[in-house]
């Protein structure tokens, strides 16, 4: 996602909305993107609040586990 790599689109990192951190953030398509791990596994009511207070913020939500993130990198640079 680094250097307009998605499209054309600028990416930051780590951006901070209200009381969250989103993992990446796209300003001028309001999106957050969330890479969720193990530590999300039976937190599910927790980021679902999360996520609704996105939205109410203006976010559309993208999650992805880690292992797909990990699994489609290894398969894109083979």
């Amino acid at each position: 996602m680094r250097d307009r790599q998605c499209a054309g689109f600028k990416f930051r990192r780590q951006h901070v909305v209200g009381p969250f951190i989103v993992d990446f953030f796209c300003a001028s398509c309001s999106l957050g993107v969330e890479i969720d791990g193990e530590t999300h596994l039976g937190r599910e009511r927790a980021d679902f609040k999360r996520q609704r207070f996105l939205e109410t913020e203006g976010l559309k939500v993208l999650r992805f586990w880690n292992t797909e993130v990990y699994d489609d990198l290894e398969a894109s640079s083979k």
